[in-house]
């Protein structure tokens, strides 16, 4: 009856940062969930290659390992606030600057990489350092929650970049979800984004020290679990965001039209929220490690399946696998973090795994787009993905039980 009681006061003091940090989620993956619809489009307009193209997120990788480091440093100093409202500001600015890009494939590259600047000041890390300050007894429901805006975007974004090409085509595309990303979350940031550190939203102006428990930063970077789980963020999120962003082109070259393959693409969005959110429920009461190996290991299917069957039914099928594990893999990993090595450098140790996230969602679909190029067909990736999401599952298998850490006290808010 104590934790329940517990559990509904961490939800009642709380209950908007997750939501918040679920709107937050969805504006980051704005460039990666649009491009996939957008890059037949491009290529025709441009004369591109897919490749080419695909090289953007592939820039953004590169600006997470240069900066994420750093960002998870601010974030332990300052606060998830503080970083995210002025970086959603600025990655707006970006993502409507690409609808300038010239004639040159460089001009492209170019806006990528303004992009990449801003990117790396709104992703996860910035989300779920609010998140699992704040949330102790739910903390896997509430990260559940925060993460599954990326199902939202990855179920609106094919399908409104599809139509809104249509009529204003790839460029002004690029500019009305830029200025649409602005005005639903910058107001949402301000009015109801906060910290542990924080004070209440009228004394914002100074911070509280936060949590201090968990281990040194030098012996968790070095440990074998902190090892393991980043190589899960980095093979996991190549694989799924290679097959997510190229999810339109895989089935068009199936023989579905473009609106019918952005429409069954939007069953990966749906599945991940669905995904999030029962994979929250579940970390709260089971083995997280068992969760993470169950996600990877469906994720493994879907690869043979988009290989073989080509029928309606299969590429739901294979679009609800690829959206359902996915989004639960992420959610263990934020949810393992904490358990593993503290909330002491929560910001920097999971801005690392932030940082693989991210070079794994734009070394991914580059491979796509290269592998397309060479062979002039998505097979080959597919036969790559399978195996690496199956290591994923072994590395999670045999992750092994945290030490124990001291938690912090729960907040007076949530008491």
């Amino acid at each position: 009856m104590t934790e329940t009681v517990v559990s509904r006061g961490e939800w009642a003091a709380h209950w908007p940062v997750p939501v918040v940090s679920a709107a937050g989620m969805a504006v980051s993956m704005l460039p990666l969930y649009s491009l996939g619809a957008l890059i037949p489009s491009i290529q025709h307009a441009t004369h591109w290659t897919r490749g080419q193209i695909s090289f953007g997120p592939t820039i953004l990788s590169i600006g997470a390992v240069l900066l994420a480091p750093l960002v998870g440093g601010a974030i332990d100093r300052f606060g998830a606030r503080r970083v995210a409202l002025p970086g959603l500001a600025l990655f707006c600015l970006a993502v409507g600057g690409v609808s300038l890009s010239g004639g040159s494939v460089a001009t492209w590259w170019l806006a990528w990489t303004l992009m990449a600047l801003t990117d790396v000041l709104i992703k996860t890390t910035v989300w779920t350092t609010a998140v699992v300050g704040l949330f102790e007894r739910t903390r896997g429901l509430a990260i559940g929650v925060a993460l599954s805006g990326t199902g939202i975007a990855t179920t609106c974004l094919p399908y409104l970049a599809t139509v809104l090409q249509e009529s204003f085509g790839w460029r002004g595309t690029y500019a009305i979800l830029a200025a649409g990303a602005a005005a639903l979350s910058l107001p949402l940031v301000w009015l109801w984004f906060y910290d542990a550190g924080d004070r209440p939203r009228k004394d914002a102006g100074r911070r509280e020290p936060a949590h201090t428990s968990g281990m040194s930063l030098g012996p968790a970077l070095r440990s074998r679990r902190f090892l393991q789980l980043a190589l899960v963020c980095l093979l996991s999120s190549t694989c799924s965001i290679g097959l997510i962003v190229h999810f339109v082109p895989i089935l068009k070259d199936g023989g579905m039209t473009a609106r019918a393959a952005a429409e069954v693409a939007g069953v990966i969005g749906i599945s991940t929220m669905a995904g999030r959110l029962l994979g929250g429920l579940l970390l709260d009461r089971f083995s997280a490690c068992l969760i993470g190996f169950s996600a990877c290991a469906i994720s493994a299917l879907a690869c043979p399946l988009l290989m073989v069957d080509h029928s309606l039914a299969g590429a739901i099928t294979a679009a609800a696998l690829i959206g359902g594990s996915g989004g639960s893999e992420i959610g263990v990993i934020a949810y393992l973090v904490p358990r593993h090595f503290g909330l002491r450098h929560f910001g920097t140790l999971f801005s690392v795994m932030s940082a693989l996230l991210t070079v794994g969602a734009g070394v991914g679909p580059w491979l796509a787009g290269y592998s397309f190029d060479r062979f002039a067909s998505y097979d080959q990736a597919l036969l790559v993905a399978g195996p690496l999401f199956a290591l994923c599952a072994i590395l999670l298998a045999t992750l092994g039980a945290p030490a124990p850490l001291a938690e912090p006290a729960l907040t007076a808010a949530a008491r």
